[in-house]
């Protein structure tokens, strides 16, 4: 009951004592004793009396628990943060966050950022922030601040750990298996990673499984069918930004597109692809993998009879006129599908038709090759200006509008277009190769219709007609001393079907290098039929010449 000025305390019980004045017309006699009220607090009165005393509940108290550390959580990298906490028995409160810029946050925390949190906090019953000293509030190993008489506190604190660094690599190996996954390790643990905070960039890849093996230690399996160089980035708060570079691997041995099997993608073709290519055949021949098995299923590790390359296109100038008429072979031809009753293939697709066809024959030793043709005939030409088989394949018109021949200018037309049209001259093999001489000048000039002459030539040529022999196994045309087995290598794709279409869709003899026996005039061809069969050389017929790839070192 002692007079109270200045403001008022915490925790203190007061009384009002209110001494009441009545108006003109009014009086507090009859005023019963503690009649009048006050809601919330205790009110008495004399009887007939203006004068009454109120008793007030003690004044809230002030907020006393200052320590914020066990309420709320500080920053971690990689971690979501904390938005509200329940308080204890005097507030509760929420956290809004902001960067050291004072920006607000969202997402979970960076690494290496110093972060802010604007405690708001609400007093409980009872209690309050009225005599709350200004910078009370506390948060060890952080900076705390508050206005005096405040419940809003900001936490300032230390910058959050350096990103998490990792190593990542791919599964799979050249010329050996596909990848199928890659691996993360994680110089810390790494906790809540997904599959799509990934992405992998440079080469075309489809995500699948994310496994966690550990928490340092994770997998992601991925299907790819393009091999290179990619790259692979983490977007997640916590770990180190940036992209690393991984190696895919491609080796399909299931589809019979070398690009394919390789992944190389030639969707758009062009002659840079093409050299691609072969370039990767090549390499894969260096590993030298040896051949397997026998007739029409001989392979060379992933390659197999049947496997192609197709050009985007060819141009071929003429020889030895540069005329697309009178046999001189001039053209350009645009690769596309050769549409019919049965798969005709494309126009220029070059089809394995040989593995290791010339192993141990005329002293080419044992590397492994592989043999391509064109699977139809792009262009035409004649054997010889005249009727005329003497000199055989080696002197005919034919080989020099093929190849380069020593001395005479403008030969090697049809192999300068192959490689301008992506074959790369380095991976072109020349085999040595046994072919009949035909007849002699002599013999023709004598109109013998058989030949007697028993010369062979050694031929060792980039681009080459084959055989007889090695498209049929035959030599029931040509010489029966030379064309043999034990001479010739035989094309073991030409097991049953020789039929090669032209760009109009028709089915046309194409020239074969072996000179026919029974006339001067003749060399012997492949005929629309498929079947062996001979024409005269000045004929104008088709020609689908062949090529070896062996490892040849730079």
């Amino acid at each position: 009951d002692t007079a109270h000025t200045g403001n008022f305390a915490a925790s203190t019980v007061y009384k009002a004592v209110v001494t009441l004045t009545a108006k003109t017309g009014y009086t507090f006699n009859g005023v019963a004793v503690n009649s009048f009220t006050y809601s919330g607090a205790t009110v008495t009165n004399a009887a007939n009396s203006g004068t009454v005393t109120i008793t007030f509940p003690a004044t809230a108290a002030v907020v006393t628990a200052l320590s914020l550390n066990a309420l709320v959580t500080a920053p971690v990298k990689g971690e979501t943060p904390q938005s509200t906490f329940a308080g204890n028995t005097q507030y509760t409160g929420t956290i809004a966050w902001k960067t050291n810029a004072d920006t607000a946050h969202t997402g979970n925390f960076a690494a290496s950022t110093v972060y802010k949190a604007v405690v708001t906090l609400t007093a409980k019953t009872g209690y309050t922030f009225n005599g709350v000293a200004v910078n009370s509030f506390t948060y060890s190993g952080a900076t705390a601040t508050n206005a005096a008489n405040s419940g809003t506190v900001t936490i300032t604190f230390l910058a959050t750990d350096a990103p998490t660094t990792y190593s990542v690599t791919a599964d799979g190996a050249a010329y050996t298996a596909t990848t199928t996954k890659i691996d993360f390790v994680f110089y810390e643990a790494v906790n809540g990673l997904t599959a799509s905070d990934i992405t992998i960039g440079g080469l075309p890849a489809t995500k699948g499984t994310l496994t966690e093996t550990d928490s340092t230690h994770w997998s992601l399996n991925l299907t790819v069918s393009t091999a290179g160089a990619a790259t692979v980035t983490i977007n997640k708060a916590g770990i180190e930004s940036g992209t690393k570079s991984i190696t895919l691997f491609v080796f399909n041995t299931s589809v019979q597109s070398i690009a394919a099997k390789f992944g190389i993608d030639v969707t758009t073709n062009s002659a840079a692809k093409v050299t691609e290519v072969f370039t990767a055949l090549h390499a894969y021949l260096a590993t030298g993998p040896l051949p397997s098995g026998s007739g029409t299923t001989l392979k060379l590790g992933a390659i197999a009879l049947g496997d192609y390359i197709d050009l985007l296109s060819l141009t071929v100038a003429g020889y030895p006129t540069d005329n697309a008429t009178n046999g001189f072979g001039k053209f350009t031809v645009t690769d596309a599908p050769i549409t019919g009753g049965t798969d005709r293939g494309n126009r220029l697709r070059l089809i394995v038709v040989g593995i290791n066809t010339y192993s141990n024959k005329n002293g080419n030793g044992t590397d492994p090759h592989v043999v391509f043709q064109f699977q139809n005939v792009p262009g035409t030409h004649r054997m010889n200006a005249d009727n005329t088989n003497v000199g055989g394949y080696k002197d005919s018109e034919m080989r020099k509008y093929l190849v380069p021949v020593s001395g005479v200018t403008g030969s090697g037309k049809f192999l300068e277009g192959l490689t301008n049209a992506g074959v790369p001259d380095s991976v072109l093999w020349a085999p040595s190769r046994r072919v009949w001489n035909g007849f002699t000048q002599a013999e023709k000039n004598a109109l013998v219709t058989t030949s007697a002459n028993t010369a062979v030539d050694t031929i060792a040529d980039k681009l080459f007609l084959p055989t007889a022999w090695e498209m049929f196994g035959s030599n029931s045309i040509s010489n029966g001393t030379y064309e043999t087995n034990a001479n010739q290598g035989r094309l073991e794709y030409y097991a049953t079907s020789r039929i090669k279409y032209n760009s109009g869709n028709t089915a046309i003899s194409y020239w074969e290098a072996s000179p026919a026996s029974a006339s001067a005039a003749w060399f012997a061809s492949v005929l629309g039929s498929g079947n062996l069969g001979n024409y005269n050389a000045s004929n104008v017929e088709g020609v689908a010449p062949a090529f070896c790839v062996k490892y040849i070192a730079p």
